[in-house]
């Protein structure tokens, strides 16, 4: 594949990969950091077209997200490897994500309408993680190990109706 097949991916790409980090990273310009760090890799010699693009990019981001996260569980705020791992695979592997949204919607509505309202408020524009611990009394790493036990449920709820 040669690079204007690499920069055009990266550019169609860039809304699913924003996505994946923001499932899994709380502050929005941290995101974009990430995101910019795996973006720079595009003109990379070191992708080998006989692999997929795919899963050679959700593998460099799926590891900038695991530095982020090692970096930020000396703040208390993280996901466990296996949820990175699982989110990645997902993302990478799902592609239709119409249907996926739609399969997303329907989980939602099984969730315990708490924890429901807390994921829809968590993704406005502009809502931190921090801002709801801090809103409902919670601490960073519960809030955090909330969002992590509902984001696995959801993920698993999503994978079971594509099965």
């Amino acid at each position: 594949m040669s690079n204007p097949d690499v920069a055009r991916y990266f550019a169609l790409a860039q809304p699913k990969l924003r996505a994946f980090i923001r499932s899994m990273v709380f502050n929005s310009s941290d995101v974009d950091d990430i995101l910019q760090d795996v973006v720079a890799i595009e003109n990379s010699d070191r992708y080998d077209p006989s692999r997929s693009l795919d899963g050679w990019v959700f593998g460099i981001t799926r590891n900038r997200v695991l530095k982020y996260i090692e970096k930020s569980k000396r703040q208390k705020l993280s996901f466990c490897t296996e949820v990175v791992d699982a989110l990645a695979e997902s993302a990478q592997t799902d592609s239709d994500s119409d249907y996926s949204l739609e399969l997303l919607g329907s989980c939602l509505q099984k969730l315990d309408p708490e924890k429901r309202e807390l994921v829809m408020r968590r993704h406005q524009p502009g809502t931190t993680a921090r801002q709801l611990a801090q809103e409902i009394g919670y601490t960073d790493t519960r809030i955090c190990r909330l969002f992590n036990s509902v984001y696995s449920s959801l993920m698993k709820c999503v994978q079971r109706q594509l099965a």
